[in-house]
């Protein structure tokens, strides 16, 4: 059981001020609460019953939100220490139908990239209870007007996934879907960009266990 307080002011001392300097004025709060979301859960207990839940979401649930959901579930595990922690990862779309599969091209190049999206399963935003995760990613500014449609606190705890990636990459997480198979990859190389800089953050600060 660990304490998450250190890892989110991280997160906004590093990368707070970067997205500032991208996002209209207007998605700026919403950031600053989603980073202190999980302030609030500095007294938070995770297990195995009760883990870290982070959710991943995008418009269709079959192209970013899949890969980066497993994408991250397996740097967790790669991690000696983090693995130790109880974490699970979710993704969830806007605009989908549940039971759909992954888009054609996202599977065959997440397949590249050594990430399988064969048995993903959609799962659409409306039928998943956001209020029970710990932390939100979203792929676009439209994206955090969607979830608040579903779920009016759920803001705080939204969080750009390309904001950890700034400035090598955009903010914004561009939906590949019916584009080349180039730009599957420069997707997801932004994802695993913003990824392994939120492991990075994990590791050094996430280390304090519970008493």
């Amino acid at each position: 059981m660990y304490r998450l307080r250190k890892l989110m002011i991280s997160i906004e001392n590093l990368y707070g001020g970067l997205l500032f300097s991208y996002a209209p004025s207007r998605f700026r709060t919403s950031f600053q609460r989603g980073l202190q979301s999980l302030r609030v859960s500095d007294e938070k207990s995770f297990s195995e019953e009760s883990p870290l839940s982070i959710v991943f979401v995008c418009r269709g649930n079959i192209c970013r939100s899949p890969y980066a959901e497993k994408r991250l579930a397996e740097y967790w595990q790669e991690d000696e220490r983090l693995r130790t922690i109880p974490m699970k990862t979710s993704s969830v779309g806007l605009d989908t139908r549940n039971g759909k599969p992954a888009n054609e091209r996202a599977t065959t190049v997440a397949l590249t990239r050594n990430v399988d999206l064969n048995s993903h399963q959609a799962t659409a935003a409306d039928g998943y209870s956001l209020s029970e995760a710990d932390l939100i990613f979203v792929m676009e500014r439209k994206h955090l007007r969607g979830i608040v449609k579903l779920y009016r606190y759920s803001f705080r705890k939204a969080v750009f996934l390309g904001s950890l990636a700034v400035p090598e990459y955009p903010l914004v997480v561009e939906d590949p879907y019916g584009r080349p198979e180039e730009e599957f990859q420069e997707c997801f190389s932004q994802i695993d960009a913003a990824l392994k800089n939120f492991i990075a953050l994990a590791r050094e600060r996430l280390r304090e266990r519970l008493r």
